[in-house]
C-alpha cells in the first residue's frame, strides 16, 4: 500500500498542476486579472494552484490575461492582490484621427479655410 501512495506522488511531482485538479471537461473563461501591485508574484502563483493558464502579461493593465475555470472566476477576483477579473473581448483598432468631414480635409479645424464672410482670427493684425 505505502509503495503504491509513493508512487502515485512521484508522478503526480512531475504532472502539471491542472493535471491534477481538473478534468478535461471544466468550462474554461478567458479573463484579464489586474493586480493592485503587478510585480507581486503570489497572485500568478495561486491563480496556477486554482487550475488557470497565464496566456500573456499584460503591464499596461498591470496583470496578465489568463485562462482559468469559470467556477474559479470568483475564487480568483477575492485573492489578496488582486484587483479586477474582467473577461477578455474582443476589441477594434481605432484610429485617433477624427473622421474626415466634407470641406476639412483632415478633421483639425486650423487647416479649414475661413468661410466667406468670417474674419480669419488665426491671422495677427
Amino acid at each position: 500500500m505505502a509503495a503504491a501512495v509513493v508512487g502515485v506522488a512521484l508522478v503526480a511531482g512531475s504532472a502539471p498542476a491542472r493535471a491534477l485538479i481538473l478534468p478535461d471537461f471544466v468550462p474554461m473563461s478567458q479573463v484579464i486579472v489586474q493586480l493592485w501591485d503587478g510585480a507581486d508574484p503570489a497572485p500568478q502563483a495561486a491563480l496556477a494552484l486554482l487550475g488557470g493558464t497565464i496566456t500573456e502579461q499584460l503591464p499596461v493593465v498591470g496583470g496578465f490575461a489568463a485562462t482559468v475555470p469559470t467556477a474559479a472566476i470568483g475564487a480568483i477576483a477575492q485573492l489578496p492582490g488582486v484587483r479586477v477579473v474582467s473577461p477578455t473581448r474582443p476589441c477594434s483598432l481605432r484610429t485617433s484621427r477624427p473622421r474626415q468631414r466634407p470641406g476639412r480635409p483632415s478633421g483639425d479645424r486650423s487647416w479649414a479655410p475661413t468661410p466667406p464672410g468670417r474674419q480669419d482670427r488665426s491671422a495677427k493684425e
